[in-house]
């Protein structure tokens, strides 16, 4: 626990750092906005400016209706977190705005086919046996279906990408075969392979 928090406060030295190096294309009379993906679902907005001001934070959808709203009292800079879980896939704007500036970062929501879809792979790897590769960066398990050309399942579990796995087909029945990588929530990739 003590490493995690040595960790974080390293991270923000570092952003802190950054910002102020990079302040002068960032924002108008010293103000820093950075908004961080911290990982899927959640954000960071990173604020800071050379003086104490109320700084009012919204959130919006790509039509501008306000999907969030608080007001920091008081502040030259804090760190806030957004958890966007329950939000669908699409184009967002969070806007900071303070008495002398208003700042806006655009936020891509991105499905688990676009989010995952490039980071799932299968390969022949010869004699009807195909490898099941996961980017070793995805620290998510899916759910697996591989069924055959008439729709029956073969095959059906979880996956990670701790575990790289070979699937022999030899005994399947037809030419081909469909794998099925699954989210929890919706199909990260479906790829048919030919035996």
């Amino acid at each position: 626990m003590k490493k995690k928090i040595k960790l974080f406060v390293a991270f923000i030295m570092v952003i802190n750092a950054t910002m102020l190096a990079n302040a002068s294309d960032l924002g108008k009379e010293g103000v820093v906005v950075k908004v961080i993906q911290r990982n899927n679902d959640i954000y960071n907005i990173i604020y800071q400016s050379k003086e104490q001001q109320q700084v009012s934070i919204q959130f919006l959808d790509k039509d501008n209706k306000v999907l969030y709203t608080e007001q920091i009292s008081d502040s030259k800079e804090f760190v806030k977190s957004l958890d966007l879980s329950d939000l669908p896939a699409g184009t967002y704007f969070v806007e900071l705005i303070s008495s002398t500036d208003t700042l806006s970062e655009e936020i891509r929501i991105l499905t688990a086919a676009q989010q995952y879809g490039n980071q799932v792979a299968v390969r022949s790897v010869g004699d009807d046996q195909f490898l099941l590769a996961i980017d070793e960066k995805t620290e998510k398990a899916f759910d697996l279906y591989i069924k055959d050309a008439q729709g029956e399942y073969l095959h059906q579990g979880k996956v990670s990408s701790s575990e790289n796995k070979v699937y022999d087909l030899k005994n399947l029945k037809g030419s081909e075969a469909t794998f099925l990588i699954y989210d929890g929530q919706e199909i990260v990739k479906e790829q048919q392979v030919k035996i």
